[in-house]
Formats: C-alpha cells, sequence, structure tokens
C-alpha cells in the first residue's frame, strides 16, 4: 500500500551523461536516455523536497549527482545561486558529486564561494585510479592541482571505492587519501560485488587503521543515505525527464544487471513523476518483498550481505 513520506534528502541527477566510462559505475545500466536536465526541472523537484522534508532531518541535504553533473555546468551554475536564495533551504547543505576531470580552478572557486561541498571520486593514486577508469596521467594531475587548492579551505570529500582485488592494497589507498589533507572520506563497497565476512572485517580494519586512527571523519556508503534494515526511503532521487526513484535504485540496476531483479520489478523503487502532484507516496511493502525475493528471505539488503554493517561497526 502507498503510503505519504517524508525524507532527508534529495539527489538531482542533473546529467545522465558523463565523459568516463569508468568500469564499475552503475551509471551505464539505467534505463534512462543521455539527457541533461533543465533549470526548471531542478527547481520543482526542489520544491517537492522542501515541501516532503522530514521535519526532524539531522543533516539535510541536496545532491548534484550524475553522470557527470559538471556537463550540464550552466545549469548547475544557474541552480547554486538560485538554491542558495532560498530561506527554506539555508538548513540544507548543498553538495555536488564530480570524477573532477571539468573541474577547473574557476569552477572551484564558484562553487567554494557558494558553499558547495564536493564528493570526488579518488579510489587512491594514480595506479589504483586508473585500474577502473580511464582517467589518464594528465586527468590525475588536474585533479591533482585542485586536491592542493583545496588544503586551505577543505570544502571536497574525496569518495574511494574498493572491491575484493583491492583488498590488500586499500590501506596503502587510505593512507595516500589520508595524506592530502581531507578531513572527511567517503569508503564504499564495489556495487557489483557481495563481501564475505572475513572481506569486510579487512575492509574495516583498514578504514579505522587509516582513518580513524587519525581522527577523520569516515562515511560509509550507501549505509549513510539508505535505511538498508527496513526499506523506507531516505532519499529521492530525481532524473531529467521527472522521474522520482528511491535512492536504491541505483543498487537495483546493479542488480538487474546481475539478473537478480528483472526490468519490470524496478517499478518498486519508483514514487512516480513530478507532473504527479507536490507529495510522495510510496509502497515501502512492495520495495521490501521484492528485496527479501531477491535475497533470499533475508533483510537488510542482499547488496550489503552478509548482515555486518560497516556504517555501525565504524560510525
Amino acid at each position: 500500500m502507498r503510503e505519504k513520506i517524508a525524507v532527508d534528502s534529495l539527489f538531482l541527477n542533473l546529467s545522465t551523461r558523463c565523459n568516463m566510462t569508468c568500469a564499475r559505475c552503475y551509471g551505464h545500466l539505467d534505463d534512462f536516455a543521455r539527457e541533461d536536465m533543465d533549470l526548471a526541472t531542478a527547481q520543482e523537484a526542489t520544491a517537492l523536497y522542501l515541501d516532503n522534508r522530514r521535519e526532524k532531518a539531522r543533516h539535510p541535504f541536496v545532491m548534484l549527482f550524475g553522470g557527470e553533473p559538471l556537463l550540464n555546468w550552466d545549469v548547475a551554475a544557474a541552480y547554486v545561486a538560485w538554491f542558495r536564495g532560498l530561506p527554506a533551504a539555508r538548513s540544507c547543505r548543498l553538495d555536488l558529486f564530480t570524477n573532477g576531470l571539468l573541474l577547473d580552478r574557476e569552477r572551484y572557486d564558484f562553487l567554494r564561494r557558494h558553499a558547495v561541498h564536493l564528493f570526488l571520486s579518488l579510489d587512491g593514486d594514480y595506479e589504483s585510479c586508473s585500474r577502473n577508469r580511464p582517467i589518464g596521467h594528465e586527468g590525475f594531475e588536474r585533479i591533482r592541482a585542485i586536491i592542493e587548492a583545496n588544503r586551505r579551505f577543505d570544502i571536497i570529500t574525496p569518495y574511494c571505492v574498493f572491491s575484493k582485488r583491492d583488498l590488500g592494497r586499500l590501506r596503502a589507498n587510505l593512507d595516500f587519501i589520508a595524506s592530502l589533507g581531507f578531513s572527511e572520506i567517503a569508503v564504499a563497497k564495489d556495487f557489483f560485488e557481495i563481501l564475505s565476512a572475513p572481506e569486510k572485517r579487512a575492509a574495516l580494519g583498514a578504514i579505522f587503521r587509516s582513518l580513524v586512527l587519525r581522527g577523520k571523519r569516515v562515511l560509509i556508503y550507501p549505509e549513510i543515505h539508505s535505511n538498508c534494515t527496513t526499506c523506507r526511503p531516505n532519499t529521492i532521487l530525481v532524473y531529467p525527464d521527472g522521474e522520482i526513484y528511491d535512492l536504491c535504485y541505483v543498487c537495483a540496476s546493479v542488480a538487474h544487471r546481475k539478473g537478480g531483479i528483472g526490468r519490470g520489478q524496478k517499478s518498486a523503487m519508483r514514487f512516480g513523476n513530478l507532473r504527479d502532484g507536490r507529495e510522495l507516496f510510496f509502497d515501502t511493502g512492495q520495495k521490501r518483498a521484492l528485496m527479501v525475493a531477491v535475497g533470499g528471505g533475508a533483510v537488510p539488503c542482499p547488496t550489503l550481505s552478509p548482515r555486518i554493517s560497516l556504517a555501525r561497526k565504524i560510525l
């Protein structure tokens, strides 16, 4: 049964296009055309979010997302300026997630002046970053230049994704990232993989020794933004055509590719469309039933099994 839902945060997919073809990115797996969001749609989605924001949301935020959102820079810049003028949004953090290749100093300074916090894909040193993405030495050095500028302002959170084959290098990669002066670091496992209990313990050990003992704030994804035990949505994800999904749709695309979720079943993650009105309704029971079926009768989410929660261990 569909019920009215209040949420904590909004992900705006400003562009489903990307300037890279990373091997493990879920962006290649969805069913949407490669297109950009216009400013009116972004504003309408923001109004919907603010109307349905949970009153006791601890850390409300809007994330400019993709694809690569900087490919839609004119709309991103106009949206940032507009958003910062909204009285109702003053308590919200405004974030932007990027691979960094289009982030020159002019854009960095604009985003900094407008208090935009950046999430930057960074898996470690050049060798580690280039293992799953065609970044090139020139691209990596461009990102390093922005990181050096960031030491003064600290508005970047690096987003490090690790896979099973990276576990032996994970501590070295996190040591490298920690040495760059960030106060906050985000860590996520490869969505395509399910880690065993020993592998999760190994990852936890590396995170604890490299980051926690250094006093770094650690964000564990996806658990920090998703309710992975009850399936009740915390976040809405809005696409350029106005389609609205639970953030778990991202994982559902991966599960679809792995054969766990059929194309039609992904509708269990759908709220509706911006044209449907100014309230959010969602069938949590339908989504939970799908997750139970895919996970062999087990909740929490099967993409996080076995049930060792990185977030609960670290945060």
